[in-house]
């Protein structure tokens, strides 16, 4: 398993939910399926494209390699706990996000990820990937792999 945030974040919140939620993926291929694991993407969209500022939204991806095959358990206990240290300190009430799942035609997973940058109750920007944040979230995949006997990045022979 795999975590990386992507440089998107800029554009529109509609355009993004949309991709994640299409019948296609980039290369114009039929997916293979598309489930919503956390939040309403639809209204994440809608709350993306009222901010006014210029990052307007964090997108990731937690990607499973196909040997990996995490249970629908397994995956739900990884949602959660990317929640709890990703929003560590907040109330359910300070943030929201969405989780789409994509299954891949070679078996694997992939969970996609956007955050509104913005806390809820202020309206302040918040940023849950800062500068630094590799480091973080390394040692977060790490325990998830070392735990379940996943695939990981760091590992020189993965192919």
């Amino acid at each position: 398993m795999l975590i990386k945030f992507l440089k998107h974040g800029k554009g529109s919140g509609k355009a993004a939910i949309n991709y994640l939620m299409g019948e296609k993926d980039h290369k114009g291929e039929v997916r293979e399926g598309v489930k919503v694991l956390r939040g309403d993407p639809y209204l994440i969209a809608d709350l993306i494209d009222s901010l006014d500022t210029i990052q307007r939204y964090t997108s990731g991806v937690i990607a499973f390699h196909p040997d990996d095959m995490p249970t629908d358990d397994q995956i739900q206990q990884v949602v959660q706990d990317f929640e709890r240290v990703s929003f560590a300190g907040m109330e359910a009430d300070q943030y929201t996000y969405c989780v789409v799942e994509h299954l891949e035609k070679d078996g694997g997973k992939h969970l996609h990820i956007i955050v509104p940058r913005v806390e809820l109750l202020t309206g302040n920007a918040m940023n849950i990937a800062p500068p630094g944040h590799e480091k973080f979230f390394s040692y977060w995949r790490d325990y998830w792999n070392c735990m379940n006997g996943w695939r990981s990045p760091a590992d020189i022979n993965l192919v």
